[in-house]
Order: structure tokens, then C-alpha cells, then sequence
């Protein structure tokens, strides 16, 4: 998990990892819309962007238990479908 997590990063990609809990966001686009909105208007940017980062990796844990919790802890955003 620490090899791939330091991987992406090298390569500038985003990190999304699936996950249930409260923290998550629905990846739809308006879900994602108003998540950007916040983050936005907390870094003072202007709202002049894809929904999707131009590097992104999703990354789906298993049926039983999910996404590590180092994967969940690194990742940029929690998303669920």
C-alpha cells in the first residue's frame, strides 16, 4: 500500500478509494460538483475545472472489508457508487 500510495504520488495522481462511511462522497456529478465547490472556496480557487482530476486512480477495496485503513488515510478523497 505505501509503494503504490508513493507511486501515484510521483506521478501526480489524485487518490480516490471507495469507502461507506460518513466521510464519503457519492460519486455522482452532483455530489462531486458541491464537494469541489468546498474545496474551491477553501483553497480561494476559482471553480474552472473538471469534475475529474486528469490523473485519477479509484481504488476499490474487497467485498468483505473494504479499503485498508493506510489506503483510506492516504487517499485524497472517500468516495461510494
Amino acid at each position: 500500500t505505501t509503494t503504490c500510495l508513493q507511486e501515484l504520488r510521483s506521478t501526480q495522481h489524485e487518490v480516490w478509494v471507495t469507502d461507506l462511511s460518513q466521510e464519503a462522497t457519492c460519486l455522482t456529478a452532483e455530489a462531486l460538483l458541491l464537494k469541489s465547490s468546498s474545496t474551491s472556496m477553501k483553497r480561494g480557487q476559482q471553480q474552472q475545472q473538471s469534475l475529474l482530476p486528469s490523473k485519477l486512480a479509484i481504488v476499490f477495496g474487497t467485498e468483505a472489508v473494504g479499503c485498508s485503513d493506510e489506503m483510506l488515510k492516504g487517499a485524497d478523497l472517500r468516495v461510494y457508487l
